[in-house]
């Protein structure tokens, strides 16, 4: 799932729980003053009860002392009775069998939650507290209690709420007994190790409002039919269990029911149609189960339901166009299912569906352009899937949309600069797609864009300056495509960027020292472009970076000692810019310039170059009558090599050069001669020119043409721009 879908997941889950708080039917406990407001035969028998807990819970004993136990510590009165709750966090014990001698009528205790005791809390469930006539509410959390659930506790006609959960060790079935609980409400047995079925018995608990049976995986058998007499039924759980059979038909007959669960089960059979007459259904949840047949078209007329999860079910059969009419249908998951045909145009008269998840269906045609006008869509799910087309521009009009999730190799087309409008947009995932084009310069607006995944597909183009924008920007990918240009220097400005992964592209040009602005980078992988050039030890200055990934270029120069004092940054680079030899053998070309009127035939000056550069001449004739041996400019040359003249047919001997002056170049490389570091690098000689971005450059061209109009023209130019200014 991805992180919008996790996000919608849990906003659902919280509203879910927040309607299940809503029904919790403990009133506000109204505190008696003193122990005496109660009668002299509740405070004896009342008195007896308290004191067997102390018997067995050893800390209670020095703890409740006196005969006033509404001043004793976890123990809270109220005109309704007496509550024992927040027992001590340290505390062990078991609990007590039910004295015997005590007139339990009354016992006016109400309430016992041993939730703070965890743990310490051991022995079993006594059959001996169906004595507690007036009990209503029982809590047990995370407890080590074992034995099974006692069928007793059926007389408990008072109870209303019942709660087992993270029990691991109660074992046993459901007591067909426990129908007779005429007040229960409340029952939560999750998180145990339960087993048997459910008894159709229950159906006789017309007051159960919430029934939640999570976690006990060896929960077996079908759905009872006798269920749906359950006419005060609003929330029914029954997750992760190995529950088989279909959903009984009969629960149609449910008034009041709003949420049904059955995640991870083994039901099977189909979505009964004649659960389109639930209206109260709010929210049903079928994940993973073994659910097959069609999605039924008079489901329509479910018109509180609000979440479908149907994900991991084997349903089949197409998209109703008849559900455009579910008026208050929020979310729909069907991914990982059968079903099959296209996405229904008619579904953009949805007006509150936000989440919608085909991903891993045989869904098939185009994405509707209709559903631009769909005014609560967040999340869109539709990768995996057979749908074909391109892109529609007018889901550009989408202004809540958060998340777009639409791989598969059958997408095609180019990014809508549309799209740019989509002011919520948090996620874009369109990797592993035939998408084209260029990056629009129009999606630099996306304001909240966080994660941008275009891996794997037809891209091309460069990387637009004006995503520099995008400031909540954290995960971004292009590898693997056909991006080209430089890496933009303004994109230093986008301080959220976490993680960029460009590998595999066609981008070039250096590392620009102005990416050091980039605060939350933790991933920069630029692995098998073509870039050059130095390596910007100002990048040391990004504080969170982890991992930076350049193998596969063509940088000069060692990684920069800042680089490598960095404390867990890992580098990952050739070894001849880090090993023993790399000052000597990977050192970043410098450059001299010649003068600007020279007398003399021009030569060349010497260069730290790993290779023989060819010369750069003045003119020569037809008539001279032998080659001249050409200047070389290396230091690693065994002799030396005459250097190349101005010639004619009547030159005797070589002319001595005229070595042109020195001048230090403080731009490693000499590689950026733009803007501010024109002022450092005023001359582009030798393997250099001058681009028609004003960038000082290595000349690739194995020295071809430099004659007439490489190299030398090149310094010229660079010299005479920089002298004019226009390179300032």
């Amino acid at each position: 799932m991805t992180q919008c879908g996790r996000r919608l997941a849990l906003a659902a889950i919280f509203a879910a729980t927040a309607a299940l708080l809503g029904c919790t039917i403990s009133a506000p406990v109204v505190l008696a003053a003193v122990t005496g407001d109660f009668t002299a035969e509740q405070q004896s028998n009342t008195l007896t009860v308290l004191q067997a807990f102390a018997d067995v819970i050893p800390a209670l004993q020095s703890a409740w002392t006196g005969t006033d136990f509404c001043s004793w510590g976890g123990v809270s009165c109220g005109a309704s009775g007496v509550r024992v709750a927040d027992i001590g966090v340290n505390y062990t014990g078991t609990l007590p069998e039910m004295p015997a001698g005590v007139d339990y009528t009354n016992v006016v205790i109400t309430g016992l939650d041993f939730t703070t005791m965890g743990l310490g809390l051991s022995g079993t469930l006594p059959d001996s507290w169906s004595k507690l006539r007036l009990l209503k509410a029982l809590t047990f959390v995370g407890c080590n209690v074992s034995g099974t659930l006692p069928n007793s506790w059926g007389a408990l006609k008072s109870l209303t709420e019942l709660t087992v959960r993270g029990c691991v060790n109660i074992t046993g079935s459901l007591p067909h007994e426990w129908s007779s609980m005429s007040s229960m409400t409340w029952l939560k047995l999750s998180e145990t190790q339960l087993s048997g079925t459910l008894p159709a018995e229950w159906g006789a608990m017309t007051s159960l409002k919430m029934l939640e049976i999570i976690a006990a995986n060896d929960i077996s058998g079908t759905l009872p039919p006798e269920w749906s007499l359950m006419t005060s039924l609003l929330y029914l759980y029954v997750d992760d269990s190995l529950l088989t059979g279909s959903l009984p038909p009969a629960w149609s007959s449910l008034p009041r029911v709003k949420d049904v669960s059955f995640r991870g089960s083994q039901l099977s059979g189909y979505l009964p149609p004649e659960w389109s007459s639930i209206k109260t259904l709010r929210r049903l949840y079928l994940t993973n189960a073994s659910i097959s047949g069609t999605l039924p078209a008079r489901w329509n007329a479910l018109t509180n339901l609000e979440q479908l999860y149907l994900q991991g079910t084997r349903l089949s059969g197409t998209l109703p166009a008849e559900w455009s009419s579910l008026p208050s249908l929020q979310h729909l998951l069907l991914t990982n299912s059968h079903v099959s045909g296209t996405l229904p145009p008619e579904w953009s008269a949805m007006a509150r569906l936000r989440y919608l998840s085909v991903q891993g269906t045989r869904v098939s045609g185009t994405l509707p352009s209709e559903w631009g006008s769909m005014p609560a869509m967040e999340n869109l799910q539709v990768s995996w899937t057979q749908l074909s087309g391109t892109l529609p521009p007018a889901w550009g009009s989408l202004s809540k949309m958060k998340c777009v999730v639409m791989s598969g190799p059958q997408i095609y087309g180019t990014l809508p600069p549309e799209w740019g409008s989509m002011s919520a947009l948090e996620q874009v995932v369109l990797s592993d797609t035939q998408v084209s084009g260029t990056l629009p310069p129009e999606w630099g607006a996306l304001q909240s864009l966080q994660d941008l995944h275009l891996s794997h597909t037809q891209l091309s183009g460069t990387l637009p300056r004006e995503w520099s924008s995008l400031g909540s920007l954290v995960n971004f990918s292009v590898q693997n495509t056909k991006l080209s240009g430089s890496l933009p220097p303004e994109w230093g400005r986008m301080h959220a960027l976490r993680n960029l992964t460009a590998d595999n592209t066609l981008l070039s040009g250096t590392l620009p020292p102005e990416w050091s602005g980039m605060t939350s980078a933790r991933i920069i992988a630029l692995e098998n472009c073509d870039l050059s050039g130095g390596l910007p030890s100002s990048w040391s200055a990004i504080p969170k970076l982890r991992d930076l990934s350049l193998r596969g270029n063509s940088f000069c120069g060692c990684v920069p000692a800042s680089w490598a004092s960095k404390v867990g940054l890992v580098v990952t680079i050739e070894d001849e810019h880090k090993g023993s030899e790399c000052t000597t053998g990977r050192v970043c070309p410098t450059t001299t310039t010649t003068t600007e009127a020279p007398v003399e035939p021009s030569t060349t000056t010497t260069t730290t170059t790993e290779a023989p550069v060819e010369p750069s001449t003045t003119t020569t004739t037809t008539t001279t009558e032998a080659p001249v041996e050409p200047s070389t400019t290396t230091t690693t040359t065994e002799a030396p090599v005459e250097p190349s003249t101005t010639t004619t047919t009547t030159t005797e001997a070589p002319v001595e050069p005229t070595a042109a002056p020195e001048t230090e170049c403080e731009v490693d490389g000499c590689v950026v001669c733009e803007h501010d570091s024109a002022v450092r690098c005023a001359r582009c000689h030798e393997d250099y020119f001058l681009t028609a971005e004003k960038t000082c450059l290595i000349y690739c061209d194995d020295g071809a043409a430099a004659a007439s109009s490489g190299v030398l023209a090149a310094a010229v130019l660079c010299v005479g721009l920089f002298s004019a200014g226009l390179v300032a």
